[in-house]
């Protein structure tokens, strides 16, 4: 048996050992899977069996989305623009997604929208990097 914690609390999955020898590296504490599971009803209880494990950083990786990257007017009207937009290119890798970049404009309230040329990678992991630049407010997926 192996133990897991989603969302709604911990549940324990029967893993193989053909399985286990595959996934081993995966299966460690505090490491984020996917697990596909196969269940087994009796009576009130059920019994889960793994069938597969895969990390979830993979399979985001996988997932073609839009990013939308909302940059921060007080930044871009203060002269940082430069660093801000050198900062986020390189971050940007080449991927399967599209990246967004929107900002409000300080006297109207409109905002205006770039759609950036090329595909990019969109896993957690580069949206974890462009929330944390100076001049991005937020970082979110459409």
């Amino acid at each position: 048996f192996a133990s897991f914690t989603d969302t709604s609390g911990p549940f324990e999955a029967i893993v193989f050992s053909e399985l286990l020898h595959q996934s081993r590296g995966l299966l460690k504490a505090g490491t984020p899977v996917v697990v596909g599971v196969e269940a087994d009803v009796d009576g009130d209880s059920v019994r889960l069996r793994a069938a597969s494990v895969e990390a979830l950083e993979d399979v985001a990786k996988r997932t073609v989305e839009t990013l939308k990257v909302q940059l921060d007017p007080v930044v871009f009207a203060n002269g940082g623009s430069a660093e801000a937009l050198a900062a986020l290119q390189a971050i940007l890798r080449p991927g399967k997604g599209r990246v967004r970049l929107e900002m409000s404009l300080f006297d109207r309230a409109e905002r205006i929208d770039f759609d950036l040329a090329g595909k990019y990678e969109t896993s957690p992991a580069v949206r974890g990097e462009l929330s944390t630049l100076p001049g991005v407010l937020d970082v979110a997926t459409a």
